[in-house]
C-alpha cells in the first residue's frame, strides 16, 4: 500500500519515513527536485536519526553527482568517514563540487576523503577507462550509488565495439 507523505521542504518536522515509499514525478528541477533532495536528507541523513554508523575505511562510488541528491549524498558520505569517488561526465564541474565538499567538511573531525575520476556513461569506452582507474586505484569498493540521469537521444550510432 502507498501512502501518500505531503510535506514542506522546508519544515522542521522530525517525522520519520522509515518503511514508506514515496513516488516523486517531475523531479528534473524547481520543487521536484528539492522534494527528492529532502527526503533523501530526511531518509537517510535526518538529523535526528538514530543511526551513528561511521563509514571510516570504506570506500563509496556515487555516479553523477557534482550537484543536486548526488553532490548531497557525496557530502554525508564524506562527513561519516568514507573515501568518495565522484565519478562523473563534466571534470571541471566535478573538480568545483568536490572542493566546494572539502570546504564544507574542512572543520568537521573524522571526515573522508574525496576523489574525482571521469564518468561517461553514454560512451562504453569511458565506463572501462573509469573501471580500470578504479581497479588500479582502489583496493575495494563498499558502496555504489548509481546516480547518474540519462539523456534521452535519438538517431544515436551504436559504437562498433558494443555491437
Amino acid at each position: 500500500m502507498l501512502e501518500t507523505v505531503l510535506f514542506n521542504p522546508h519544515c522542521n518536522s522530525n517525522t520519520r519515513l522509515d518503511g514508506k515509499t514515496a513516488v516523486v514525478t517531475g523531479c528534473n528541477t524547481g520543487i521536484g527536485k528539492e522534494t527528492v533532495l529532502q527526503l533523501v536528507k530526511r531518509v537517510l541523513f535526518n538529523p535526528h536519526c538514530n543511526s551513528n554508523t561511521r563509514l571510516d575505511g570504506k570506500t563509496a562510488v556515487v555516479t553523477g553527482c557534482n550537484t543536486g541528491i548526488g553532490k548531497e549524498t557525496v557530502l554525508q558520505l564524506v562527513k561519516r568517514g568514507a573515501r568518495v569517488v565522484m565519478a562523473c561526465r563534466d571534470l571541471n564541474k566535478s573538480n568545483e563540487a568536490a572542493e566546494d565538499i572539502r570546504t564544507r567538511t574542512r572543520s568537521c573531525k573524522g571526515v573522508g576523503h574525496v576523489v574525482v575520476v571521469r564518468l561517461d556513461l553514454a560512451s562504453l569506452a569511458s565506463v572501462r577507462q573509469c573501471a580500470s582507474a578504479l581497479l588500479d586505484t582502489e583496493p575495494s569498493i563498499h558502496l555504489l550509488v548509481n546516480n547518474a540521469g540519462k539523456r534521452r537521444a535519438t538517431n544515436v550510432p551504436v559504437p562498433a565495439d558494443i555491437v
